[in-house]
């Protein structure tokens, strides 16, 4: 029997406040799922030299100042992480991100996401797997998730910034090409919002084939989603693919799930190949074109602003917006990551 406890936000009017709460909503845990049988994927431990060799051909990495590494994909100029090119699945594991980009068996199961006001949305490796970095939040009829940054901790009163957020309504949570039915900025639905605290602790344990599940939450209780929605929501098995990629088809997600050592004792150091240098302003003409979205151009001279016909292969939906969404949100252009970037590299 799955226990529930709710404390609902008292209504804010300024976003900001809406971090302020202490997040609360339930917090019966299942037990760690433990993958005993399912024995396909790679068992040789890995570097972070995996995300760096397999990701490099659709982005680029960034010598960041407070977390090493990050990766900026090559993406549609109104990417967002966990809602562009995939949708939701429930599998053993809880709500699990299943992505339609070839490389998203990485930045979404491994590291976190955050947003950068001078590149957008960039992505921090890490060791531990999860089937989201996200936290989840429930207001009446909807559900929302948000991604959660680098060092966040999800029980030491962190929330999501007020445009982080991402709803659906119930009966639209499990649909494909999810980013075609979300809806951001809805004062009424984020200031109603509580916080879904259903939280895997195994803390980055290891399971019987060496793979380290991170401490993450599970999202909606699938019997909630089903009595909120009156619909049915069917439950895939998540297993380990033999190399980069995820397919999913009949009950069963498969995805690439090596085991990351992050203590490299022997040999060199991991490191990219090529290291795009830190810019703190990465678009200089922001003040020429500023209904341009900073007016930049890629390398063949076409405005880089100009959402690709299909980028990797993709064709998503356009997010749909709310018309009373607050003046007073975070600064920056807001429009997630620009394909083609034109910096310097180095060695």
């Amino acid at each position: 029997m799955h226990i529930m406890k709710k404390i609902v936000y008292p209504s804010v009017l300024l976003a900001g406040l809406l971090s302020s709460c202490t997040p609360i909503l339930y917090t019966n845990t299942q037990p760690f799922y433990d993958a005993q049988a399912q024995v396909n994927y790679a068992d040789q431990p890995q570097t972070n030299q995996v995300f760096y060799d397999e990701l490099s051909p659709y982005g680029q990495w960034i010598d960041y100042p407070d977390y090493g590494y990050v990766w900026q994909p090559n993406v549609e100029a109104d990417f967002r992480p966990y809602v562009t090119a995939g949708n939701w699945v429930y599998t053993d594991y809880g709500w699990t991100w299943s992505s339609d980009y070839n490389w998203g068996w990485a930045p979404f199961h491994y590291g976190n996401w955050f947003y950068e006001d001078n590149y957008g949305w960039l992505w921090a490796p890490g060791d531990q797997w999860a089937p989201a970095w996200v936290t989840w939040g429930q207001s009446g009829d909807y559900y929302g998730w948000a991604p959660v940054p680098p060092r966040a901790n999800l029980n030491g009163g962190w929330t999501p910034r007020y445009n982080e957020w991402n709803f659906v309504s119930a009966n639209n949570i499990n649909r494909g090409h999810i980013g075609g039915y979300v809806i951001r900025n809805n004062v009424n639905v984020i200031n109603r919002t509580t916080i879904i605290n259903n939280i895997n602790y195994n803390g980055g344990n290891t399971n019987a084939r060496g793979l380290r599940i991170g401490r993450y939450n599970r999202g909606p209780i699938a019997t909630d989603v089903e009595r909120t929605a009156n619909i049915r929501i069917q439950q895939y098995r998540v297993s380990g693919g033999n190399r980069p990629g995820q397919t999913i088809s009949d009950n069963q997600l498969t995805v690439y799930r090596p085991f990351i050592n992050s203590n490299n004792a022997q040999g060199d150091r991991p490191v990219p190949r090529n290291i795009e240098r830190y810019r703190t302003n990465s678009y200089p003409d922001q003040q020429q074109n500023p209904g341009r979205g900073y007016g930049r151009r890629d390398g063949q001279g076409r405005d880089a602003n100009q959402q690709p016909q299909n980028p990797q292969g993709i064709n998503g939906r356009d997010n749909r917006q709310d018309q009373n969404a607050p003046q007073n949100q975070r600064p920056g252009n807001g429009q997630g990551n620009y394909p083609n970037q034109q910096y310097p590299r180095g060695n």
